[in-house]
């Protein structure tokens, strides 16, 4: 037990305050601006702080959240010249976690006292790929792939997906458990946008998209913005709310570029930091009784 505490203290926990959301739906007027704003504003009320506490903030944008840092910093009041962190995140992988392991980091080294991290989700619908007055081009490696059809993520995850039923013995039947599973606990959560419970029946009626990949197998893209207050422990006890801590943060990027081109397609990036969480937080999978894994 003592060993435990010590490698926890080496970690230098970090700790969750505040936690706030937009509206969730299938598509929203609000633009992605106006939906990190909100998130943010109402993580920093949820935590008791005010703008002006707020010395570091993070994000991930990716090709469809129109929510940048030029935008949200002046629209929730952030003193520009305060924030000694100030990071818009780009990764093959790991997606909104690159922002939240940066401000942990950022605690960790004292560098910041509190950082405000966001991820917002603002989607485009309606026009088709490549529609317009300019044909799609693609560039690198995707210029081989693409005009064969090889061109989306449950395309490329499918080969994976296909190598774990050779080596493991998956099936259908274990996708299909998952999603109704995923969507029983979806129906307990009032902000979930699909709640309607599914019985295994009802996947296998799911049209493919990509073999073994059917339709509810992939996600279902919404409009939404969430947000999360980092500070330390000893700035978390004078707070309005019992922080959560965060005893183990890891990220690593792919292994390679494009993903079927890694050199073994039975493990993932989530595989090599899963030792580095385990140590940082002195915790082992046995002790967890709660898993989101994305």
């Amino acid at each position: 037990m003592s060993e435990k505490r010590d490698v926890v203290a080496r970690a230098k926990p970090v700790a969750i305050v505040g936690i706030g959301y937009s509206d969730f739906a299938r598509s929203l007027e609000a633009d992605g601006d106006a939906l990190a704003i909100g998130a943010c504003r109402a993580a920093l009320d949820d935590a008791g702080l005010a703008a002006s506490d707020v010395d570091g903030i993070a994000t991930y944008l990716g090709a469809y959240e129109h929510a940048e840092l030029s935008a949200v910093i002046p629209g929730v009041g952030l003193a520009e010249e305060r924030l000694k962190l100030r990071e818009d995140l780009m990764a093959l992988a790991p997606a909104a976690m690159t922002s939240i392991h940066t401000g942990v980091e950022a605690i960790r080294n004292d560098q910041c006292e509190t950082v405000l991290t966001y991820k917002a989700n603002k989607w485009k619908r309606g026009v088709p790929p490549g529609a317009g007055n300019d044909a799609p081009r693609v560039g690198g490696i995707q210029q081989f792939t693409v005009p064969y059809g090889h061109a989306m993520t449950a395309q490329w995850l499918a080969l994976w997906a296909m190598r774990h039923f050779y080596e493991y013995g998956t099936s259908s039947e274990h996708l299909g458990r998952l999603v109704v599973t995923t969507r029983k606990h979806a129906g307990l959560n009032p902000r979930a946008t699909l709640r309607t419970p599914l019985t295994l029946e009802d996947y296998y009626q799911s049209p493919w998209i990509s073999e073994p990949f059917r339709k509810l197998d992939c996600d279902f893209p919404i409009d939404g913005a969430g947000a999360l207050v980092l500070t330390t422990v000893e700035r978390a006890r004078d707070l309005r709310q019992k922080p959560v801590f965060i005893f183990g943060c890891a990220r690593r990027d792919g292994t390679m570029e494009e993903w079927e081109m890694w050199p073994d397609l039975t493990t993932m990036a989530s595989k090599e930091v899963s030792d580095r969480v385990w140590q940082e937080s002195g915790l082992r999978p046995g002790d967890v009784d709660v898993a989101e894994l994305y």
